[in-house]
Formats: structure tokens, sequence, C-alpha cells
């Protein structure tokens, strides 16, 4: 009595035997099974296979197994979409000879879809984990440089500013109040991005929505920022804001629009042009931050966008900064189901466009 077959339908492998003319000689129970449960039906025995391999497929599976046939053994992992979702199979393809020739083709498989999502998802998560690790100590180092030093600046700044006073010199102490207050922005900018990438690392925040004018968050943002500019003698324009309301986080909104301004003006050339505006377009509200400096290169673009590293770029004066500012304004953005998109400008400039729905 010839065993093979039991043998072969005991096995946990799904196998099955082709002839040189890649037509179906034999199958184990675990085959038809997996057959009739994607195809609905029994495989033909003495047809060719190929017509049921996917065509855009079916060329790749003809070569591998015409490769076979040369007498070249082969173990691959391979993936095919069954009914929407993509599978994964470790797949066996062993050539037999016969009469001195290879004349027959074993194909064994097995899923191991299961396995390679938990896979995927340990390597997202290990990603992920490495990533965060960057931005702890690419902070760390934020931390050292943009807030150490510039509180010894500040030290030095209030000492001469003593010595002004001393003076009767109410130039050179406006001067210098001047130069403080720019510096004791710069610093409260930085520590309230640190504050909100913290809390974000920690889940706290979520959206608290409520309705707010928009011209309010912006003419607040370009109040704070306006002695940033006005050092740097960079005007900022809005556009006509009257009668836009929206329904959500009012201080995510805020941040977001501060933090565009705020980079608009860092990329900006001495004297130049800030314009802020935004459209009603549907149920969507687009607010637009344009500046007629530097520009951003396409591929910096696609790493802000998809929070690929957070290194700062110096601004035209130098200016430095903790570089998680825009991706806290993207991850805000998606919390508030909106989308944050960079354009560059013709002629030199940028303009990132803010879009989010008006009623949260």
């Amino acid at each position: 009595m010839d065993l093979t077959p039991r043998i072969l339908d005991c096995l946990p492998y799904s196998i099955f035997v082709l002839d040189k003319e890649l037509c179906l000689i034999y199958a184990n129970k675990n085959f038809l099974s997996f057959f009739e449960a994607q195809y609905g039906g029994e495989p033909a025995i003495g047809k060719s296979v190929l017509p049921e391999v996917q065509p855009d497929q079916r060329s790749h599976f003809e070569l591998r197994l015409r490769e076979v046939l040369g007498g070249t053994c082969a173990r691959v992992e391979e993936s095919t979409d069954i009914n929407g979702v993509l599978h994964y199979f470790d797949v066996t393809y062993q050539p037999l000879e016969e009469n001195g020739e290879w004349s027959k083709v074993v194909v064994s498989f097995e899923e191991i879809t299961q396995r390679k999502q938990r896979e995927i998802r340990l390597m997202d998560a290990e990603d992920m984990l490495k990533q965060q690790v960057t931005t702890r100590e690419t902070l760390l180092s934020v931390i050292s440089h943009d807030l150490r030093s510039p509180i010894f600046q500040l030290n030095g700044l209030l000492f001469l500013i003593k010595q002004a006073s001393g003076n009767r010199d109410e130039a050179r102490l406006l001067m210098h109040a001047e130069d403080l207050e720019e510096r004791i922005g710069h610093l409260t900018h930085t520590l309230d991005n640190l504050l909100n990438w913290s809390n974000l690392q920690r889940q706290n925040l979520k959206p608290n929505n409520t309705r707010f004018p928009l011209d309010d968050v912006v003419t607040h943002a370009v109040g704070l920022l306006k002695p940033v500019a006005k050092r740097k003698a960079v005007q900022i324009e809005t556009g006509d804001l009257s009668g836009i309301e929206l329904f959500s986080d009012r201080e995510m909104v805020a941040f977001i629009v501060r933090n565009l301004v705020n980079n608009a003006i860092k990329f900006s050339r001495e004297s130049g042009i800030v314009e802020i505006t935004a459209i009603e377009e549907g149920k969507k509200v687009i607010i637009s931050v344009l500046d007629h400096g530097v520009g951003i290169e396409k591929d910096r673009i696609e790493s802000l966008l998809h929070g690929k590293g957070t290194t700062s770029k110096p601004g035209t004066w130098g200016e430095r900064g903790a570089g998680i500012g825009l991706a806290l304004c993207c991850e805000f953005s998606q919390r508030l189901k909106g989308m944050i998109e960079i354009f560059e400008v013709d002629g030199g400039g940028t303009v990132v466009k803010f879009s989010l729905h008006k009623e949260g």
C-alpha cells in the first residue's frame, strides 16, 4: 500500500504538484481546503493552474515555476491580496527528476499572515521607539543650548540695563529692554513648545471644542509676535477674518497659528512681509500663512510633514528653535481632524495652509 498520499495529507502544509506544462497532477487535503475557501470549488486535475492566479501575479508565478523546472530549489516569502486583505505565505518550490530530466514541481506553503503582522507591528513599534529616543536626545541638546545659553545672555542684559539706568541713558536702556523682550519671547515660545510636546507624549492633550472667532486667535498671535517681527522689520498683514467662527479647540488652533506665523517671521528676509489669510470652503476653513523668504526644499517638506526627525533649520538671522513646533502643529491638526500642507512660492517663499472643519 502506498502511504505517501496519506502522509502528505497529515502534514501541516498545503502541497500540490505540477507537471512541466504547469498542470495540476496532485493536491493534498490542506491545499484542497485552501483552494475551496478562496475560490469556492475544487482545482481541476490535469488543468493549468495559471488561470487561477491573479493576473498581476501570473507572470511572476510562471517565471518562478519555470526556474524550478530548470532544477532550481527555492524558499521564499510571498504575499497576495485575497478579498481585499493582504496574506503572507512561506512557500517552498522543489523540482522532481524523472527519467533524467526535471519534469515536475512540488509546491508547499504555509500561511504566516498572523506571524508577519506581529513582526510588522514589532518593527513599527521599534521604529517609533527609535524616533522617540532620537527626539528626546535632540530636545536635551536643545534645552542645553536654546535655554541655558539665552538665560546667561539675559543675565548679561540685565547687568547692562542696570548700568544704563544708573547713567540715565534712556536710549541705551530702551535698546536693551527691546532686546530683553525679544529674548524672553523666544524662551517663552520654546518652553511652550516643549511643554506641549511633553503633554502630547503622555497623551494628555485632547481637544476641548468651543465656539470662537478666528479673528481673536490671529490677533492675539500677531500681538505676541510683534516684538520679534519688529526687530527684523517684518510686516505682518492680516486679511479680513471677520465673521469666521470655528467650533474647535481654541488653544490648539492658537498654538498652530502662533507657530506658523513665528516660522514665517523666522525664515523671512529683513523688511519682509508675512501674510495671514483665511477662506471658507463649504464646511472647512483654510488658514494660510505666506512669507516671501528663503523658501523650503521639497524633500524637507516631506520630512517635516511626516515627522521624520526634529532638526531645526536656522532662520535668516540665525534664529534657532527646538525643531518640534511644526511636528506638534501636524499632530494637533490631526487631532482636530484637520490637515497642514506646505508649498513653495514662485520667486522665493513658503505658504503653509492649515485646514480644519468649522464644526470640529
